[in-house]
């Protein structure tokens, strides 16, 4: 038996030939679909609140620490970039609740205190530059509520590093040469010495955050003072 030719019509094959190239165009589309890279900030929490009670640090629905006591810190936690929330929690009530956004790559502080009768958040973003194989790196924050404007310096530097700063000011990184330092925390633009932290060890390649805590007239953890802290 004679077999013949199968001579399909022109229109046809060439409609076979699209509908061939449209799936292998679109196959060769899904595969170079790339998955998002999934990004992080970073955030440190501080109680700092004087005379407040014991909490708990809540973020995005978790307790990350909890019985957290005064002046004692969360270190830098990593979270997605974005939105976060944050709660603090005094026992049965929620004294912060809060969403912060967290740029990529970028480090912040939460500070908890109290301003104008409310318990809030103050925020920072923390420049984590290294400052050299010399240099240290150090900010101050007045943090102790019923105190006037004050001066931190150390005790052998002519002038203070951080002056007149006023109840809730944040300064600044400044390098000062790595070394152990007595610092001291004066009324402002007086000799009047409210308090010394003495033999810090302010090392060179290190980041800190040096803060006024207490209350006039407290004592123990309350008493009036200076509270050094290292961020890296």
């Amino acid at each position: 038996m004679k077999i013949k030719n199968l001579n399909l019509p022109k229109y046809l094959l060439l409609s076979l030939i699209i509908i061939a190239s449209s799936l292998n165009f679109y196959g060769c589309e899904e595969d170079s679909i790339i998955n998002p890279t999934t990004t992080y900030g970073y955030m440190s929490v501080y109680h700092t609140l004087a005379g407040g009670p014991n909490v708990d640090i809540e973020i995005n629905g978790t307790v990350v620490s909890s019985g957290v006591s005064y002046l004692q810190r969360l270190p830098y936690q990593q979270l997605t970039s974005g939105n976060n929330r944050l709660k603090i929690i005094a026992g049965s009530a929620t004294v912060i609740d809060t969403t912060i956004f967290l740029s990529e790559n970028k480090y912040y502080s939460v500070f908890v205190y109290q301003n104008g009768g409310n318990i809030i958040p103050l925020i920072t973003t923390d420049n984590l530059t290294s400052p050299g194989n010399t240099n240290a790196a150090v900010r101050f924050i007045h943090l102790a509520p019923g105190t006037a404007a004050l001066d931190i310096g150390a005790d052998n530097k002519a002038t203070p590093w951080f002056p007149f700063y006023t109840y809730g000011q944040v300064a600044d990184f400044r390098p000062v040469v790595g070394g152990v330092y007595n610092l001291y925390m004066n009324q402002a633009g007086t000799s009047s010495t409210l308090a010394n932290l003495i033999d810090q060890d302010l090392a060179a390649g290190r980041i800190y955050t040096v803060i006024a805590k207490g209350v006039p007239g407290g004592t123990g953890v309350q008493a009036l003072g200076l509270a050094l802290y290292q961020n890296q």
